[in-house]
């Protein structure tokens, strides 16, 4: 018997078609992982975008690694070439405002003084706002949202009597910069201002606390705990004084003794967490009769803020003393400012205090020694150590006004 063995071979042909792609509503929604990632729909394209409003809608980040052509061929090397007109988002405003995304900002101070705060740059590297006053009349303040502005926490915009001005300030992801100006954004007295410890270090900065003005009078760390540095302030960080020789030493510096001071305002913000003791904030020389100057705390007074000044001919300004009550486990802002041959002026939170302004004739300005100035601790043995935050010490070499130091209050982050 003979078997038929019959192989059959099998050539399957594949042919590539094409088909019609139907949809009932209009739309064709592409999913990946039961996760709609594109939908096509007579409007365009929408890239994690459901509902496109233009021919191509992206809900996040693009990233284009080469060019990019609009609105015709790239003629020239570019990597965005633009044929046909830009335009950008703005917003105007009339009262106090967060910024949030819009690109130009036109602030409308017809009716009040407007702040602005910039967010927080850390959260927006590489954002730019530029901001436009469109009113000659008020003030515009720009502040930043926990950052510095280059080196300062807020501008003023001083307005000229025929330029409306405007700037552009960018993030770098750690603070803000002024890109671009008229030149009439400015910091508040910044060209006064002599010297400015923000006491914002980091919990190992170092010994080092530096200041941002322009004479770079970098201050040192004496006995305190690295665990005191860089807690939270009322301006972002603080120092947090314990009340047992804790101390930032500035140093005898020139700039801020003799005539350079016959007109001088000192502004700080303390918090304070003991009173049975005198509390020393700032000080040239040590605490007592005939010393540069003392700013502090007295407790005996009782709990009235107090200060005393010795001048170039060595005429003692005796201690003089608020009305008004220091106050514990609050934030408080001291302004001393002092006239040569005049006055002495004392603002607690910017409201002149009862008793100023002291009178101030035949005192001209503090004493030219090697006393060195201090935060906090004047390192002698009847020493009144500051027990609580130091926050922000500014000096400048000018009075400033009640204006202008409510304004540098308001901006307070």
């Amino acid at each position: 018997m003979k078997t038929l063995l019959l192989i059959y071979t099998v050539f399957i042909f594949t042919q590539i078609t094409f088909a019609d792609v139907k949809s009932l509503d209009g739309t064709i929604k592409f999913k990946i992982q039961n996760s709609e990632k594109l939908r096509l729909n007579e409007t365009g394209l929408g890239i994690f975008e459901t509902n496109p409003t233009a021919n191509l809608h992206v809900q996040g980040n693009t990233i284009i690694s080469n060019q990019i052509s609009i609105g015709g061929p790239n003629s020239g090397s570019s990597n965005l070439f633009l044929n046909g007109s830009l335009s950008f988002s703005h917003l105007t405003v009339t009262s106090n405002t967060i910024l949030q995304t819009d690109s130009y900002i036109f602030a409308d101070t017809s009716s009040d003084n407007l702040t602005l705060t910039l967010p927080y740059a850390g959260n927006v590297e590489g954002q730019s706002f530029t901001i436009k006053k469109t009113s000659q009349l008020n003030d515009l303040y720009i502040k930043s949202g926990g950052n510095y502005i280059d080196n300062d926490y807020h501008l003023s915009l001083n307005t000229e009597e025929t330029t409306l001005p405007c700037a552009t300030f960018i993030s770098d992801g750690s603070k803000w910069h002024i890109i671009k100006s008229l030149e009439t954004y400015r910091g508040i007295a910044s060209s006064n201002l002599v010297g400015h410890w923000t006491l914002d270090e980091p919990t190992s900065p170092g010994n080092i606390v530096y200041d941002l003005s322009s004479y770079q009078s970098h201050g040192t760390i004496n006995d305190i705990s690295s665990s005191n540095i860089g807690v939270t302030g009322k301006v972002l960080n603080s120092i947090d004084f314990d009340g047992d020789t804790d101390a930032v030493v500035l140093g005898d510096l020139s700039h801020l003794e003799g005539e350079s001071m016959n007109y001088f305002s000192v502004l700080v913000w303390i918090y304070m967490v003991d009173d049975t003791a005198d509390n020393d904030i700032l000080m040239k020389g040590s605490h007592g009769p005939n010393e540069p100057f003392v700013l502090w705390r007295d407790e005996a007074s009782p709990d009235r803020y107090a200060f005393l000044l010795t001048d170039e001919d060595d005429e003692y300004l005796s201690p003089k003393y608020s009305s008004t009550s220091a106050t514990l486990n609050t934030w408080t802002h001291l302004t001393f400012t002092f006239s040569s041959n005049l006055e002495a002026r004392l603002y607690i939170n910017g409201v002149e205090d009862a008793n100023s302004p002291f009178s101030a004739t035949n005192y001209d300005n503090i004493k030219s020694n090697t006393d060195t100035w201090k935060i906090g601790h004047d390192f002698t043995s009847n020493a009144r150590d500051f027990h609580g935050k130091i926050d922000d010490l500014r000096i400048y070499n000018k009075v400033l006004s009640q204006s202008e130091i409510n304004s540098i209050i308001q901006l307070t982050p």
